[in-house]
């Protein structure tokens, strides 16, 4: 005999248990309690950042810009605003030489 069966030939028991099953998430799975879950684990990350040293280097963002630049639309809107542009002003990007504005 199956449990499917066992289960379908005792509708008290099957009641019980999903009387049982209810009451537990209801106890249990509030949201207080996953909002708290949550916020005890943001906090453990924000005193972890505190303590580490902020970096960012071009390797990091290497392989979000490959996939920003293979995007269909955004990288099809990125090539026809490019092109023009690059006509008019260059292909260089940023200062001339290193040099900063104004300076």
């Amino acid at each position: 005999m199956s449990k499917t069966q066992y289960f379908l030939d005792r509708p008290d028991m099957r009641d019980a248990i999903a009387r049982a099953g209810h009451a537990r998430t209801r106890a249990e799975h509030t949201y207080e309690k996953r909002f708290a879950e949550i916020l005890e684990q943001l906090r453990s990350i924000g005193s972890d950042r505190q303590t580490r040293p902020w970096t960012l280097s071009v390797a990091t963002l290497d392989d979000a810009v490959t996939r920003y630049r293979r995007k269909g639309l955004a990288g099809f809107m990125r090539a026809a605003l490019v092109a023009p542009l690059s006509l008019v002003f260059g292909r260089q990007r940023g200062c001339a030489r290193g040099a900063a504005p104004g300076l």
